[in-house]
């Protein structure tokens, strides 16, 4: 997620060079991952020629928020006793 936050538009070739030989990821890692992105719901993908495009849906800072909000919920539901210390 954090490559598609830095980048508006993002192609499996593009997130490679981003990180670099060095990582070792093949191009199909790379594309399965952002492919499982897709499929809940965090990226978008349309194509552009050959390539598929991915963007983010959602900003870093609404994505947080998001996680915060589950986490609460979670605590919440698991920890009734202590729900006023959560908030």
């Amino acid at each position: 997620m954090d490559l598609a936050w830095r980048q508006p538009s993002l192609t499996v070739k593009s997130a490679l060079a981003y990180l670099g030989p060095k990582s070792g990821l093949a191009y199909t890692t790379v594309m399965t991952v952002l492919n499982h992105l897709v499929d809940k719901g965090l990226l978008t993908r349309s194509r552009d020629g050959r390539n598929f495009v991915y963007q983010a849906v959602i900003n870093r800072s609404a994505f947080i928020r998001g996680r915060l909000a589950e986490i609460r919920t979670c605590l919440r539901k698991n920890f009734p006793s202590e729900s006023a210390e959560i908030d």
